[in-house]
């Protein structure tokens, strides 16, 4: 299984293959995009910035100014040609651990399907700055392990993320690194399960 996953790695480095596969994986992530847009409440004054965007799957759901960032130049390059026409959007190379933005400069962030591909010291380092750049909401997105449909448990072996937790896992992660878990849930995307975390900058006392 894990040359499986080595290989199947190698060919998400191609923004195309890992949207068709995304897709697949995600139940063509309409169960996703309404969870994300509607927790998310977006305003058109809003500022949202979408850690580890990815291909920028996300980006069709904000009606106001987007900053996507990610490591992969491959993925920002795609990004900035399919949807850097409009003006209110643009796409970085950056480290989610070492973000340059002023503090509270964005009103929403999106922190999606990233969470299990970092340890917790990594997710410790990208979380603060999370919390210390929005303002409003930050909205996490994560796998979860709790199914018993062999399609998902199968597709989740599959997954190159190397940190599956608990969702126990996942709230004591999000309350360290500064958010306030506002509410949570689990949501079946039609192949497997993800777990949906509403959170505000700060942690409750």
């Amino acid at each position: 299984m894990s040359a499986l996953v080595q290989r199947l790695g190698t060919f998400l480095s191609s923004p195309h293959i890992f949207n068709l596969v995304y897709w697949v994986t995600a139940g063509g992530l309409r169960a996703t995009y309404a969870a994300v847009e509607r927790e998310a409440d977006f305003t058109l004054a809003d500022r949202v910035l979408d850690v580890c965007c990815g291909t920028g799957v996300f980006t069709p759901l904000a009606p106001c100014r987007y900053v996507g960032l990610d490591l992969n130049h491959r993925y920002v390059t795609y990004c900035q040609q399919r949807y850097g026409a409009d003006q209110r959007r643009s796409f970085i190379v950056g480290d989610a651990t070492a973000m340059s933005f002023r503090r509270k400069a964005f009103d929403v962030a999106f922190f999606i399907s990233s969470l299990h591909h970092f340890s917790d010291e990594v997710v410790l380092q990208v979380l603060h700055q999370i919390a210390e750049l929005t303002r409003k909401r930050v909205i996490v997105v994560d796998p979860s392990p709790e199914t018993r449909r062999p399609l998902s448990r199968f597709l989740l072996s599959l997954d190159r993320g190397a940190y599956i937790r608990s969702v126990e896992q996942q709230l004591e992660l999000l309350t360290r690194g500064g958010l306030s878990v506002q509410r949570h849930y689990t949501f079946y995307t039609g192949f497997a399960h993800q777990r949906m975390f509403v959170c505000i900058p700060g942690v409750k006392t």
